[in-house]
């Protein structure tokens, strides 16, 4: 089931270790389970955007991982959800970006 966050809507949430990332540009949003949050079960705590997933470092060398991880507890519990946004600009993303941190006031985002 697609998630929908402030009417953009991204992909089904898939864990991190086992996300193949595509070379596409985009927004991406780091989640961890949480069984309070619904329809589904799942908490953004970090929102960003790149030209190219594949080759942006979205794994253990990124600069926010251990904030992921100090929500998360374990790295099976770190989860990535994308928004494609192809033949975007940088500009375009991070007014994307900066409009969901807003909303959603992600605790690794600050």
């Amino acid at each position: 089931m697609p998630i929908n966050y402030n009417k953009y809507y991204f992909t089904d949430p898939a864990q991190l270790v086992r996300w193949k990332a595509s070379n596409y540009a985009g927004i991406y949003a780091i989640l961890i389970p949480d069984k309070f949050c619904k329809p589904l079960s799942y908490r953004v705590v970090y929102f960003d955007e790149t030209e190219n997933f594949a080759k942006c470092g979205i794994d253990e060398t990124h600069s926010k991982y251990s904030c992921w991880m100090t929500s998360a507890l374990k790295k099976s519990n770190i989860y990535i959800s994308v928004h494609y946004m192809r033949d975007s600009t940088a500009e375009q993303r991070q007014a994307v970006v900066s409009a969901l941190i807003q909303k959603c006031q992600p605790s690794c985002n600050f």
